[in-house]
């Protein structure tokens, strides 16, 4: 069976695609998780920065 050009150019179309979503979704993860520990991180600093006006009326 040969494969036409065409259909051998939309193959490799949707290939480039779905590495494309793939990297999409590795950089968004990576990111919701370097945002996650970022939040958490500010919001603990935040909790001690609170902690310390109190301590300190």
């Amino acid at each position: 069976m040969s494969t036409s050009p065409l259909h051998h150019h939309l193959h490799h179309h949707l290939l480039h695609i779905f590495i494309n979503l793939l990297h999409f979704h590795l950089i968004m993860s990576t990111f919701h998780q370097i945002t996650l520990v970022t939040s958490t991180s500010h919001l603990h600093l935040l909790q001690q920065s609170v902690k310390l006006t109190i301590d300190a009326t």
